[in-house]
C-alpha cells in the first residue's frame, strides 16, 4: 500500500484547497513525485539515502513554520519551492495557507491592512487641532498628578476653604480648564480665592471684570486611572442666600421665581446693584457713572460646579453642557465616565 509522506500530504492538501479543481490533483501529484522519487522503491528510487534523510528533516522543520509577515511567507515559499516542483505562485499560496491565510493575496491584504493605520499616522502631519488637544490633555494630567496623593484611581477631598483655594490654584488659567455651572454653560476660570466681603464663599474669576461667587463645602478630585486626562474636580456647594437686590415688596403677593443665581454689578466693598446698571453705565444718575473697578458678579445660589480638562471628552460633549453633572453628583459623573471609557475600549 502506498502511503503519503506527512509533509507532502500537508503541502498537497493546502494546495488542493487553494487551487482550481482541474489543477489541484496535478500539483499534488507533482509534489509527491518529487518527494518519493529518490526514496521510494515503488517509484524507482531504491533505498533511502543520506540526502533523502536530510530532505525529510528539512521538510519536518518547514511544516512547523507559521510566518506573520509577507517577508516570512516569501521565505517559506522559497523553501517549499526548493523541495518541490511548485511554481513561485503556488509556493506563495501554500506558504500563506500554512501561515493561516486563504492564499497569498489574502495574506497580502490582511497584513497590509494592519500596517496601514500606523503608516498613515506617521506619513501625515498632525493637525493644529490634534496638537492642541494632545498638549492640553498632557498638561491637565500633569496638574492632576501634581496634587499630593493623586495616583491610580484616587478620590481625594478637601473641606476647608483655604485648602480648596490652594488646590484649585494649580488648575487656574485661561485655556487650562473649563468650569461647568449647575444650570448649564461654563467658563474657563483664571483664579479662585476667598471672598473678601462674603464669609464662607470663594470667588471664581473669569476675567478681572467677570466673577462668580459660590459657597463650597467640599472639593473633590477624582482621578480616572485608565485615562487620567478625563480626571476632574467637583465642587459641592451649599445654598447661598439671595443678596436682597431683587427682593420684591413684602406686600406684593406675586409668586416669586426661585433663582439659581443672581447676576449683579459689584461696585466694590460688597455693595451690589442690579444688572441693568452695567448696561446703562450708571446706577441712578447718568452724571454718576459706574466706577472703573466695577465688575459683573454672578452669585451661584444653589448647585455644584465641575472643572474638567479643556480637551476632555466630557467638555467635548454638548449633552454634558446642560448641568448634567449637577444632576448626577460626583459619584454619578465618575461612573458615567468610566463606563464610557470601558465601552470605547471594547
Amino acid at each position: 500500500m502506498f502511503v503519503f509522506p506527512p509533509d507532502a500530504y500537508i503541502v498537497g492538501k493546502a494546495l488542493y484547497r487553494s487551487l482550481p479543481p482541474a489543477s489541484s490533483e496535478a500539483v499534488i501529484g507533482t509534489v509527491l513525485m518529487k518527494r518519493r522519487s529518490s526514496s521510494d522503491p515503488l517509484l524507482g528510487g531504491g533505498r533511502a539515502t543520506l540526502g533523502s534523510m536530510d530532505l525529510e528533516k528539512d521538510m519536518s522543520d518547514i511544516k512547523e513554520l507559521r510566518p506573520k509577515t509577507i517577508a516570512g511567507i516569501k521565505r517559506l515559499a522559497k523553501r517549499l519551492q526548493s523541495n518541490s516542483t511548485l511554481t513561485r505562485s503556488a509556493a506563495l499560496d501554500a506558504a500563506s495557507m500554512q501561515a493561516g491565510f486563504q492564499n497569498f493575496a489574502h495574506a497580502n491584504h490582511l497584513i497590509d491592512q494592519t500596517k496601514a493605520p500606523s503608516a498613515t499616522v506617521q506619513s501625515q502631519p498632525i493637525s493644529q487641532r490634534e496638537a492642541y488637544r494632545a498638549h492640553s490633555r498632557a498638561e491637565w494630567v500633569e496638574r492632576i498628578n501634581g496634587v499630593p496623593g493623586a495616583s491610580g484611581s484616587a478620590s481625594l477631598s478637601w473641606d476647608s476653604l483655604p485648602d480648596m483655594a490652594r488646590v484649585l490654584d494649580a488648575f487656574m488659567g485661561s485655556g487650562q480648564n473649563h468650569c461647568h455651572f449647575p444650570t448649564g454653560g461654563g467658563h474657563d476660570l483664571t483664579g479662585a480665592h476667598l471672598s473678601r466681603f462674603e464669609p464662607g464663599c470663594l470667588e471664581f474669576r473669569v476675567t478681572n471684570r467677570l466673577v462668580y461667587i459660590g459657597r463650597p463645602v467640599r472639593l473633590r478630585l477624582e482621578r480616572i486611572e485608565v485615562e487620567p486626562a478625563e480626571s476632574y474636580l467637583y465642587i459641592e456647594q451649599m445654598e447661598l442666600p439671595e443678596s436682597g437686590v431683587y427682593l420684591t415688596d413684602e406686600d406684593d403677593d406675586t409668586p416669586r421665581r426661585i433663582r439659581d443665581h443672581e447676576e449683579l454689578v459689584d461696585l466694590g466693598g460688597g455693595e451690589y446693584v442690579e444688572r441693568g446698571a452695567w448696561d446703562r453705565g450708571f446706577t441712578h444718575d447718568p452724571e454718576d457713572p459706574l466706577p472703573d473697578s466695577a465688575r459683573l458678579l454672578n452669585r451661584i445660589l444653589r448647585g455644584d460646579l465641575m472643572l474638567v480638562g479643556k480637551a476632555s471628552v466630557w467638555n467635548g460633549s454638548a449633552q454634558n453642557y446642560n448641568g448634567l453633572h449637577n444632576k448626577l453628583g460626583s459619584a454619578g459623573v465618575r461612573q458615567l465616565i468610566e463606563n464610557g471609557l470601558a465601552r470605547r475600549a471594547v
